[in-house]
């Protein structure tokens, strides 16, 4: 009888082992990601390939049996993308690249071309194609690179090719320069010249006047470079950003005695400024910011006709007072380590940027005996600059924006900031002033962008902002003492998109024409009734955690009771007893009779 039980448990758990085996194997078949396909690189599309025997069929003669492997057999093997100088996308396999250079081939270019509208890269150069440009190469708009150079072409370089928006122009030799013997205007910019290094043998016109070579990814010696120009003539140079000169600017610059415009920004230029190019008697603009200039300014400016000067981005450490009372009505020295302060300045300045530097002492310069009628633009920030703003903008009409930013200035606003009738910007931020915001300011209805933040402004966010300012875009209070509530005036401003009134001592309600959603916050305000917050779903609270507490305690008692009190029935109740082991009996039974028809059934198949 034992044995017999002991045969049955292990049929069952043969059984259940089996069954555990069946799940386990399906679930990770089930799963198991699709075994990885090969798929073969796409051929050429059949119109591409018709339209490159088409242009075979142009071509008259082919010396160097470059179109010998373009196949006429319509034969789907025949792939055009392994065909010579044809280069496929690996994807959609369409042709992205032609290249047939140095083949001098003899022929015309057949209009078949338009149907590889994905063309990329074009290279036709050193062949024998004649006409003129055909005009729909201006079709294949994504072209970046078209190269037809060295054929037997005729007329007018064609309009059409402005259209080929992506193209990028090269240029490695500058031989074609030397011929040139009368050239006078030269404008090659955003022009990749990198690898063109033969300038100085190929820049000998003495008649050029206007040269403009920005952008061009230049490498070299300015002094090597520029000054072998012989050109007395030379009244525009441009040779600004993306261009690699190092050297500084020597005295012999003094040769171009005719250059009133030098662009020399964004380059590699170090050293001092020799003297000479302020005594340069027509130069009028010169920008060389963003180098590693370092010095000064010099004084001899003042007896320049230089009006425009961007010096901005170096490491220039002075300027001399002069500077600041010269004819220069357009001054950038932003981004320096000027150090000192600041003196009057000349009434035809309309733009002066100090900006970022080391600049320190008052604005008493402000209230100089010199009204400026034209001043537009007056940067001061991120400075050292101390004490309060002068009573006397009166002396700048015209101003549009005014940044004192990031200073030591502290204070009031004065009134007399009423009359900068045309103020469209202005930034107070990030100083010392208190007080609060005088009426006076409602009189610059042009005003865009107000920045009061992060300074010590008192009392409250005034109504007149709403009612005056009509155009106002940006207005900060932020890191202020404001208090009180905000006035519903702030809705009649139509433009308005950036309000900060942030880390303030306000309270009351948003207006509701600024559009928030979501729940207010949980503390309130005196005078306000306590705010009923509705829970958010899946926050809990200390209540909630109370509860769920008390329902696993509860859970763990109701289990263990029901657990004990099946056991207790079991072993007291007789009947019970016998109708529970019945059934286990019944349900054993049950499995061994299953597991030995699917043994059975499994030898069969087998075949033992």
């Amino acid at each position: 009888m034992r044995n017999n039980i002991s045969h049955r448990l292990l049929y069952v758990v043969l059984f259940i082992s089996l069954l555990l085996v069946v799940y386990f194997t399906s679930t990770t078949a089930f799963y198991l990601p699709p075994a990885p396909t090969t798929r073969g690189v796409a051929k050429c599309i059949d119109n591409e390939r018709h339209a490159l025997l088409d242009f075979k069929a142009s071509i008259d003669h082919d010396p160097e049996g470059l179109l010998s492997t373009w196949s006429t057999r319509e034969e789907a093997t025949s792939d055009c993308c392994e065909w010579f100088g044809v280069t496929c996308n690996n994807q959609t396999g369409h042709i992205i690249s032609l290249d047939l250079s140095i083949g001098h081939l003899q022929g015309k270019i057949s209009p078949s071309l338009l149907n590889l509208s994905h063309l990329s890269y074009l290279d036709l150069s050193v062949n024998h194609f004649t006409g003129t440009i055909p005009k729909f190469i201006g079709s294949l708009t994504q072209l970046r690179y078209l190269s037809l150079n060295e054929n037997d072409f005729t007329g007018t370089i064609p309009k059409f090719i402005g259209s080929l928006t992506q193209l990028s122009c090269t240029v490695e030799n500058l031989d074609w320069l030397s011929r040139m013997a009368k050239l006078e205007e030269l404008r090659m910019n955003d022009v990749f010249m990198g690898k063109a290094d033969n300038w100085v043998n190929s820049s000998s016109s003495s008649s050029i006047f206007d040269l403009d070579l920005g952008n061009n990814n230049l490498n070299s010696s300015l002094y090597n470079w520029l000054f072998p120009l012989t050109s007395n003539k030379l009244e525009t140079l441009d040779l600004n950003g993306n261009n690699q000169f190092t050297g500084s600017l020597s005295s012999d610059i003094q040769n171009f005695s005719s250059l009133n415009y030098l662009d020399l920004y964004n380059n590699r230029l170090n050293g001092t400024i020799s003297e000479k190019v302020w005594q340069l008697p027509k130069l009028g603009t010169l920008y060389i910011s963003s180098n590693s200039l370092q010095g000064g300014v010099s004084k001899n400016i003042r007896n320049s006709k230089i009006w425009d000067i961007d010096v901005s981005n170096n490491s220039l450490q002075e300027v001399d007072s002069e500077v600041y009372m010269s004819k220069v009505t357009m001054i950038d020295m932003s981004s320096n380590n000027i150090y000192g302060t600041i003196p009057n300045i000349s009434s035809t300045v309309v733009w002066l940027d100090l900006s970022k530097n080391r600049l320190y002492g008052g604005l008493s310069f402000l209230c100089g005996h010199v009204v400026n009628p034209y001043l537009s633009f007056l940067d001061l920030s991120n400075n050292s600059l101390t004490g309060k703003i002068p009573d006397c903008l009166w002396h700048f009409k015209e101003l549009q924006i005014l940044n004192l930013g990031y200073n030591k200035l502290f204070g009031k606003i004065p009134t007399s900031v009423q009359l900068l009738k045309n103020l469209q910007e202005l930034y107070l931020n990030n100083n010392n002033f208190s007080g609060q915001l005088p009426l006076s300011l409602s009189s610059c209805t042009k005003l865009i962008l107000i920045d009061l933040g992060a300074n010590g402004f008192s009392g409250s966010v005034p109504f007149w902002i709403g009612e005056k300012l009509s155009l106002l875009y940006a207005f900060s209070l932020t890191s202020n003492n404001f208090s009180g509530t905000i006035p519903s005036q702030i809705c009649q401003l139509p433009y308005l998109r950036l309000l900060d009134l942030s880390k303030n001592k306000l309270y009351g309600t948003i207006p509701a024409c600024i559009g928030l959603c979501g729940l207010p916050v949980s503390k309130y305000c005196p005078g306000d009734k306590e705010l009923q917050i509705p829970p958010i779903l899946g926050e809990n609270n200390g209540d909630d955690d109370k509860e769920n507490i008390w329902f696993y305690i509860g859970g763990a008692i109701g289990f263990a009771i029901g657990f004990w009190t099946v056991c207790i029935v079991l072993l007291v109740y007789n009947p019970g007893r016998r109708a529970f082991f019945h059934f286990m009996n019944t349900l054993e039974s049950w499995i061994y009779v299953k597991v030995m028809v699917f043994i059975s059934k499994l030898q069969r198949v087998t075949g033992r």
